[in-house]
C-alpha cells in the first residue's frame, strides 16, 4: 500500500514538473516572439546623401529614442513585433514621420531629410 502511494505521488509530481516545464518553455517563446525585432537605420541628407550625425530618432508613443552616430546609423533593440512610427524634428530640416513594419522581425531604413529652405525657417521664426 504505501508502495502505491509512493508512486502515485512520484507520477504525480512527475507530471506537474513536465506540464510546468512546458508552460514555461511557452511563455518565454511567446515573450521572445513579441520582443525580438531591431529597428536599425541610416539618416542621410535628402540632397547630397551624406550622412547626418547627432540626430535624436524617437519612436511615437513611447519615451524612446536614439541619436545617430558619425555615420547616421541608429538602433532601436528587442522591439516587440507590430508597426512602429519614426519621428525626427531635426534643426535645418523637415519633419519627418515613417510607419515601419517589424511584424516579420527586424527592419532597417535609410531616412532621407529634407532641408528647410530659407523661406520656409523665416516663416517659422515669425
Amino acid at each position: 500500500m504505501i508502495k502505491r502511494a509512493l508512486y502515485s505521488t512520484l507520477l504525480l509530481t512527475l507530471i506537474v514538473g513536465i506540464s510546468y516545464i512546458n508552460s514555461y518553455a511557452q511563455s518565454n517563446e511567446a515573450n521572445a516572439q513579441t520582443k525580438a525585432a531591431t529597428l536599425s537605420g541610416t539618416v542621410v541628407d535628402a540632397s547630397t546623401g551624406n550622412p547626418i550625425s547627432e540626430i535624436e530618432v524617437q519612436l511615437k508613443g513611447t519615451e524612446e529614442s536614439a541619436t545617430t552616430d558619425s555615420t547616421g546609423h541608429f538602433e532601436f533593440m528587442n522591439m516587440e513585433n507590430g508597426t512602429h512610427t519614426v519621428y525626427i524634428n531635426a534643426d535645418g530640416y523637415k519633419e519627418y514621420t515613417q510607419d515601419v513594419d517589424l511584424s516579420q522581425g527586424d527592419a532597417q531604413v535609410t531616412i532621407k531629410l529634407e532641408a528647410v529652405s530659407n523661406d520656409e525657417e523665416d516663416s517659422n521664426n515669425k
